[in-house]
C-alpha cells in the first residue's frame, strides 16, 4: 500500500478501474494543499484552452456583432454548391433553435460540411440564442472532452460525461474528429443514448456526414 509523501501515513484503497488500483487522497493538510493546487493550475490551463478556442473560431466578434457566417458563390456546403444551400441551412438551425428555445422541440441536429463553411459560428450563435432565452447550454470541443475525460482519470476528479448528460442544451463541435476505437465509441454512445432517454436536445457539427461519422466511431447516430 503507497504511503503519503508528506505524512508517511498509509493511503487508503478506493477502488480498481480497468485492473488499476486507485488509492484515496490522504487527509494531511499537506496533500490537500498539494491538491487544491493541482486544481487551480488544471482550471487555468483549462481557461485558456477554452478562451484560446474561443479567439480561434472567430465565435466572439460573431455574436457581439450578431451576424451569420457570409456565404460566397463558388465555395461548398454539404457538396453542392452554397449559396442557396447555405442560405437554407442557416434557416434551418434558427428555426431549430428557436423551437429548441421555446420548449416546442427537443430533437436533435447534425450539421455537417468542408471546414471555412460556418458551422463553429453557428454553433456558439446557437448556445448565445439559447442561453438568451433562458435555457442551460453548454458548447465542447469533441476533442477537449476526450481529453478532460482522460485527465480526470489521473486527476481523480469527476467524469464530465455525467455534468453533459442532463444540460439542457448540449453542442459538440468538430464530432468525430478522432479516429474512431472502441473506447471513443463508448463515451459517443453513452452520452448520446442518455440524453436521447431523457428527450434533450443534442446539436453536433462535423466535417463528416452522420453515416461517416457513426462509421469511425462504431456508433449508430442516424
Amino acid at each position: 500500500m503507497p504511503e503519503c509523501e508528506f505524512c508517511g501515513i498509509g493511503k487508503e484503497r478506493a477502488k480498481v478501474r480497468r485492473e488499476i488500483p486507485v488509492f484515496k487522497l490522504c487527509s494531511c493538510f499537506d496533500a490537500e494543499q498539494e491538491w487544491r493546487e493541482l486544481q487551480e493550475r488544471r482550471d487555468r490551463t483549462r481557461t485558456a484552452r477554452v478562451e484560446e478556442e474561443w479567439a480561434s473560431s472567430r465565435l466572439q466578434a460573431a455574436a457581439e456583432n450578431g451576424e451569420y457566417p457570409k456565404f460566397s458563390a463558388g465555395a461548398e456546403w454539404h457538396g453542392v454548391k452554397r449559396g442557396a444551400a447555405g442560405v437554407a441551412a442557416v434557416d434551418e438551425v434558427e428555426a431549430w433553435v428557436k423551437g429548441v428555445s421555446s420548449g416546442a422541440s427537443s430533437g436533435g441536429l447534425y450539421l455537417h460540411g468542408p471546414k471555412g463553411t460556418g458551422k463553429t459560428t453557428l454553433a456558439g450563435l446557437c448556445a448565445q440564442r439559447a442561453i438568451l432565452a433562458g435555457v442551460e447550454a453548454r458548447y465542447v470541443r469533441w476533442s477537449g472532452l476526450l481529453h478532460d475525460i482522460k485527465s480526470s482519470w489521473s486527476e481523480k476528479t469527476n467524469d464530465p460525461v455525467q455534468s453533459l448528460k442532463s444540460v439542457g442544451l448540449l453542442i459538440i463541435d468538430d464530432f468525430g474528429k478522432d479516429i474512431g476505437s472502441q473506447w471513443v465509441g463508448s463515451v459517443a454512445f453513452e452520452l448520446i443514448d442518455a440524453r436521447e432517454q431523457s428527450g434533450l436536445p443534442t446539436m453536433f457539427t462535423s466535417n463528416h456526414d452522420i453515416h461517416l461519422a457513426s462509421s469511425r466511431l462504431g456508433t449508430d447516430m442516424a
